[in-house]
Formats: C-alpha cells, structure tokens, sequence
C-alpha cells in the first residue's frame, strides 16, 4: 500500500509539478531578460538615438532575448521520459493506473515542450560532429550490407536484396519432436549475418588499435610506479618521525652503573 501512494504521488503530483515549473521558470527568464534589454535599449535611445533595424536585424534581436539551449540541450527531456517508462514498467502491478497518468503526462508535456520550445528557447546551433559512430551504422542502417550486395552479387543492382538478407537454416537440424507441422520456408542453407561479422571485424581491430597503441606509454607509466613508490616512501618516514617524536624512547644507563659493585655488599678489606 505505501508504494501504491509513493507511486500514486510521483505518477500525479510530481508530474504536474514537473510540468507547471517547466513552464514557469522560461517563461520568467525570457521576461528578465527581455525586461533587461528593453531598459538597455531605451537608455542607448535616450542617449543618442539609433538608426531603425532591418527586419533580418529585428529578428535577430527577437532570436536575442529568448532563452540559450545550454550544452546539455534534450537531455533533462530525455531523461524524464527514461524515469517515466521505468516506473511505468517495473511498478506497474503496485499501481495499475501508472501507464494511464503517463498517457495524459505525455499528451500534455508534448504541447507544452513545443510551445516552449518554440517560444521561450532560441534555435539551437547546428555543431559538427567527427562521426556518428560505426556500431550506429551496422545497427540502424542497411546502407553499407546494400551496398555489399550489390557489389559482390547483383553486379550494381539492389534488386532481390531483401530476399537474400534473410537468414535461413537447416530444418534437419531441430530436435525430434521440436520442428514446426506445417513449415512455410524449406530452407537449406545459413547465411552468417553482416553484423556478427562487423562486430568481430571491429572488435579485433579496436583491440590491435588499442595493443599498438596504448592509453599511458610504457616510460610514463614506470614515471607513475615510481612516483608511487617515492610517495610511499615519504608517508612511511613521515610517520616514523612523527611516532618518535610523541613516543621517545627510554633512556639507556651507562655500561660503568651497571658494572660497579655495590659497596656495602663487597667484604671488608683483608678479610677472607
């Protein structure tokens, strides 16, 4: 029952607080800031006047006054949704109404982000980027096997490449008693799939890349070893002076007060 009213309390009022302060907090900061330059602008007026802007120019100021994405742009969003599906999917027998409140968050959230994207934000700034990664490509796109086909099998022409990009296996290979009653696909051969080959591809060279050329060089790792062993050794005698200094040792007696008889136990003289 108390993870029912913890879920019940996040599924609802955290959501909507989420969204009523998503909405706020723009909308303040694009009127700060439009309130500071409009004070700006009436000031350099005032002072010596200025020439009209060109209507390219006006927009630019428009663009101006509204909000900067930052460097980390979507990813409070993303992250959001992320949070959502999760207790979505893995709380969802404690409260069953979960996938019903994040339907209507959703409706909602999706007019509210466009309205604030597009009023409160500024466009973001298109950045280059060195690549979108090679596992990216063999994942989500059928590019490169396309272009593999039709240089090795078609002969330049993408014709029958669905066909030949399924994989097919043996069905004399099912166990007794395993193999479907009434199989739709004979098939007779197996063809290894372009991403295990691509995966292993780049793997083995990821690793030679890595053996040729190593994160911290021999010279400055044997730098850091000794480094560590110097440290090591400054600590231990730091603290072996700073142990003799609050425990000194006892005082050592003299070789000639250990060995000197004691008078009143040594016999009188001349007696035997």
């Amino acid at each position: 029952m108390e993870l029912c009213i913890q879920l019940a309390v996040i599924m609802v009022g955290q959501q909507a607080y989420n969204g009523i302060i998503e909405m706020l907090i723009p909308w303040f900061n694009t009127l700060r800031i439009r309130r500071w330059l409009g004070v700006g602008s009436k000031e350099r007026e005032a002072a010596g006047g200025s020439a009209p802007l060109a209507p390219a120019c006006r927009q630019w100021t428009e663009d101006y006054k509204l909000l900067d994405w930052g460097p980390r742009g979507l990813f409070y969003e993303y992250l959001e949704m992320v949070m959502q599906y999760g207790f979505v999917t893995l709380f969802v027998t404690a409260f069953p109404l979960a996938p019903v409140f994040a339907l209507l968050n959703n409706v909602f959230e999706m007019r509210l982000d466009a309205k604030k994207f597009l009023k409160f934000y500024r466009r973001p700034v298109p950045r280059r980027a060195p690549d979108i990664g090679a596992f990216i490509i063999a994942f989500s796109s059928n590019f490169v096997p396309r272009l593999v086909y039709m240089v090795t099998v078609s002969g330049g022409d993408d014709s029958g490449y669905l066909e030949h990009s399924l994989s097919y296996f043996d069905t004399t290979d099912f166990a007794p008693g395993t193999a479907p009653r009434q199989p739709t696909v004979n098939a007779t051969m197996c063809r290894l799939a372009f991403i295990v080959i691509f995966q292993n591809v780049v793997s083995v060279v990821m690793i030679g890349v890595q053996w040729c050329i190593p994160d911290v060089p021999s010279k400055l790792r044997d730098r850091i070893k000794r480094e560590a062993y110097l440290t090591n050794e400054l600590i231990i005698r730091h603290e072996t002076e700073a142990r003799s200094r609050h425990h000194p040792p006892p005082p050592l007696r003299s070789p000639s007060s250990t060995q000197s008889p004691d008078p009143s136990s040594s016999p009188p003289t001349g007696m035997y």
